[in-house]
């Protein structure tokens, strides 16, 4: 398995602080349109402002190590599974993914999986 630009390969089980720390010193340089890190993070975890001051301090930390563009999904595998069972009803739940914005619905299954085995490990 590959990661999605220069995240961990979904095999590997970290935090996302531990990404974002490994990430930030990849040779960003060498990538001629950018490096996307995509980080999902749970609904619960960024809701109000403790949950705006987190996004702020990821996102800032992560540039001041050498980070060079981080996307956010926010949601939770749950969710992502509920909108795989019914897509009429789940057709607004966008993700981000490596480099561009989608439906989740319509996304081929292989990245649709790929995105809730990321929500579920936290990545």
């Amino acid at each position: 398995l590959i990661s999605f630009g220069c995240g961990p390969a979904s095999a590997v089980a970290a935090t996302p602080t531990e990404v974002m720390c490994s990430s930030a010193h990849v040779a960003h340089e060498l990538a001629a349109n950018g490096n996307p890190l995509a980080i999902t993070l749970q609904p619960s975890d960024v809701k109000g402002e403790r949950g705006v001051g987190l996004i702020r301090h990821l996102v800032e930390s992560y540039f001041a190590m050498g980070g060079s563009h981080v996307h956010f999904n926010v949601a939770d595998a749950e969710m992502m599974r509920q909108a795989q069972a019914d897509p009429e009803n789940h057709a607004n739940l966008t993700v981000r993914v490596s480099g561009y914005s989608a439906r989740f619905v319509t996304v081929e299954r292989q990245w649709q999986e790929a995105l809730i085995e990321r929500a579920e490990k936290g990545m």
